[in-house]
């Protein structure tokens, strides 16, 4: 009699802890299904930005058509099209650094991935990111839009060595550096 209550309180036991342990399983499936719609989420709300935001939409169908809009006039004065320039790399800047520090997966990021490649590939913006990153080197310090230039780098999209050269001619040099 004494065995068979040992042995029924040893099943009750084993069983407790197997339901605790399909319990624990279950709430980790649930609390990841959780935060991957909540990433879809604020992923979808990034791109109603970009969509939606008639200034962020303006600025994008500039890339889109090549508009030359990095001139001398670009820097200073309170500029308005700086202003809406950097607001714009300001987004694709942040997009860029979620995507590097892995904090959005490449299945996410393909979403956004044509945005950026647009901004990637405009010799304006390339200008701008060469100025941008002079200017910060000079004055110690790390360009407003790094993430997207690291984008870059990793994807093949601007060599490292286009950046070395601070007298680069091919560039047009509108900070005083």
């Amino acid at each position: 009699m004494e065995n068979l209550s040992t042995i029924v309180s040893m099943i009750c036991s084993i069983m407790g802890v197997l339901i605790a342990l399909i319990g624990t399983i279950l709430c980790l499936f649930q609390w990841k299904e959780s935060c991957a719609i909540k990433r879809c989420e604020y992923n979808d709300k990034i791109l109603d930005d970009f969509r939606k935001n008639k200034e962020l939409t303006d600025t994008r169908y500039k890339f889109e058509y090549n508009d030359n809009w990095y001139n001398i006039e670009f820097h200073g004065n309170n500029s308005e099209i700086e202003k809406e320039y950097d607001n714009y790399f300001l987004y694709v800047n942040y997009i860029c650094f979620l995507y590097n520090t892995k904090r959005i997966k490449k299945k996410e990021f393909a979403a956004f991935e044509y945005l950026i490649t647009r901004v990637c590939t405009n010799e304006d913006a390339q200008a701008y990111f060469w100025n941008l990153y002079h200017f910060a080197k000079r004055n110690h310090t790390i360009c407003s839009f790094n993430d997207i230039i690291n984008y870059c780098y990793k994807n093949k999209i601007i060599k490292k060595s286009f950046f070395k050269n601070s007298q680069n001619e091919y560039k047009k040099k509108y900070l005083n550096f």
